[in-house]
């Protein structure tokens, strides 16, 4: 184990050991870098300034103004890219928005929208589009129509109890996130989608992922935690791109007996019902972090020593006997292990049978 980190173990009670690893913190960790330059050129914050130079405004940020419309005005701001409307009561958007062709991204995060604003979808040049928080709940299966273009879709939060089928068609889309809904099934259709490379799918119903799943080739980032899964594909473990996987949340009580993804990074499956971790975990030579805490895990698998890159593990909350105390030792690159313990074996390794040795004669 890397001899750069300072190992604390605290006793917190009777036979309640906590160890864990700090890493050093850089003084420069709880300050925020600044932009250089100053705020990005064309970006006003009222529609009074913006009509001043109407051809200059690029970035239009209205986000809690208590607005329950947009003037019609904004149709002169040709040259607009962003819009933020987030945070104020708006029910629909003027037509006039279709002016605005060079139009690439609108916040509709947390206002009163209830369907997609039928205007969004005469702008050419729109790809990103955010409507967190809004009360869509129902939405026709062809709410998305025209919006093919869509890379980057954000539904969190909206009470959706379906994907609208209209979504199969948007192929250009690189991340969607509806997490925080009502949500019971992915559709198939999610394999149509084949430029995915971030999908949140977190605290929704969802019972099954669909083998459509293995279409998704390109695909970064998943996080299903906190639904109704039994089950996870063993194919979506080894999408090809796959670096970051959150499985925490729901009852699957095993990972796949094979693990082989050359490209995962981060595996995190807290409060699933794991009882054993496959040897095959040390396959994964370029997993970085591992999080398996309030498990029923008792040990770990000695060959976790081949993940060499692995440099955070979170094992607290597990009914650990023991761990391989010379596996871990081989992580030259491990900075952090979190362990709570409620049994003092911890600190040995698994007991092994003795070899046998002749009694002495008495």
């Amino acid at each position: 184990m890397n001899r750069n980190i300072s190992l604390i173990v605290c006793t917190l009670f009777v036979n309640v050991t906590l160890i864990f690893a700090q890493p050093e913190i850089s003084s420069h960790s709880s300050t925020q870098r600044q932009p250089k330059g100053g705020p990005r050129g064309g970006r006003v914050t009222s529609i009074a300034d913006a009509t001043k130079d109407p051809a200059a405004v690029q970035r239009l940020a209205l986000s809690h103004r208590n607005l329950s419309t947009l003037s019609d005005s904004v149709g002169l701001f040709v040259n607009l890219v962003e819009l933020d409307l987030s945070g104020n009561p708006i029910t629909e958007l003027p037509q006039e928005l279709a002016k605005c062709t060079k139009l690439v991204k609108v916040n509709l995060a947390q206002t009163k929208i209830t369907s997609i604003p039928t205007v969004l979808k005469s702008l050419p040049a729109l790809t990103s589009l955010n409507l967190t928080g809004t009360p869509l709940a129902a939405l026709d299966a062809r709410a998305f129509d025209g919006l093919t273009r869509l890379k980057e879709l954000y539904l969190d939060g909206t009470k959706l109890t379906t994907l609208p089928q209209s979504l199969g068609s948007a192929l250009s889309l690189t991340m969607l996130s509806a997490s925080a809904n009502a949500l019971t099934e992915v559709p198939a259709w999610i394999g149509n989608l084949r430029q995915l490379r971030m999908l949140r799918l977190s605290n929704n119903n969802i019972t099954v992922i669909p083998a459509s799943f293995g279409n998704l080739h390109m695909l970064t980032d998943l996080d299903v935690a906190n639904n109704n899964l039994k089950a996870i594909p063993d194919t979506v473990y080894h999408l090809p791109a796959l670096r970051s996987i959150n499985v925490s949340g729901n009852t699957l009580q095993k990972l796949p007996e094979y693990l082989n993804s050359q490209e995962l990074r981060e595996l995190r499956a807290d409060s699933c019902g794991l009882t054993v971790i496959p040897p095959s975990i040390g396959n994964l030579k370029n997993l970085a972090f591992l999080s398996v805490s309030n498990n029923g895990l008792k040990t770990i698998p000695e060959e976790i020593e081949r993940c060499q890159s692995l440099t955070r593990l979170d094992l607290s909350d597990n009914p650990l006997e023991g761990l391989p105390i010379r596996s871990l030792a081989k992580l030259q690159g491990l900075a952090e292990l979190r362990i709570v313990q409620r049994n003092p074996s911890l600190d040995r390794e698994p007991q092994q049978k003795p070899e046998g040795r002749p009694k002495p004669k008495k």
